[in-house]
């Protein structure tokens, strides 16, 4: 109890350091010349969406900057099945559950889109540090930066939340 205190006190202070203050707003795609994305690799069919947001974002003529949570317990002989650049791995923490902020606020993006399902600090982190100028999630929480949130019905997969926020994106043009 006291520990999550202390933990929630330097959490506070790490988001005020590094809190993001580009304004943002709703965009129409046609503005959009870069997006990142965020997703968990924990997620069912991870590898099935993460092929089918990339190809969205190309058929747009936009390079995708994917960015990933992978905070499974890798065995010795198991490998990463992202790119270790854009890989926040359970390690990369420190003990408040901070990621590198110089990796979130490198993140200069038009369209950010969170596709991770919590709220929990690291995602808390991202989405307010990164300096994008339109931010979509998944999930929220009081205070959330987001401009657009998006969480499907319950139970929903990734894949059914980015196919409705592919949608609303479409009629924001």
């Amino acid at each position: 109890m006291i520990l999550d205190t202390i933990k929630d006190f330097f959490r506070a202070r790490a988001i005020r350091k590094w809190a993001s203050k580009v304004p943002t707003s709703l965009m129409s795609l046609s503005q959009v010349k870069s997006v990142a994305v965020l997703m968990d690799v924990e997620d069912p069919g991870f590898r099935e969406y993460q092929d089918v947001i990339a190809s969205w974002v190309k058929a747009m003529g936009i390079k995708p900057d994917l960015h990933f949570f992978d905070f499974r317990r890798l065995e010795k002989d198991e490998l990463l099945i992202t790119s270790i650049q854009n890989t926040v791995l359970k390690k990369d923490l420190n003990w408040y559950d901070m990621p590198d902020p110089v990796h979130v606020v490198d993140i200069n993006a038009d369209l950010f889109i969170s596709l991770v399902n919590n709220a929990d600090f690291p995602v808390r982190f991202y989405m307010t540090c990164s300096r994008a100028k339109f931010k979509v999630g998944r999930c929220g929480w009081e205070g959330h930066p987001f401009d657009l949130l998006i969480s499907g019905k319950e139970g929903s997969s990734a894949m059914e939340v980015f196919s409705s926020m592919k949608t609303y994106l479409g009629k924001l043009s």
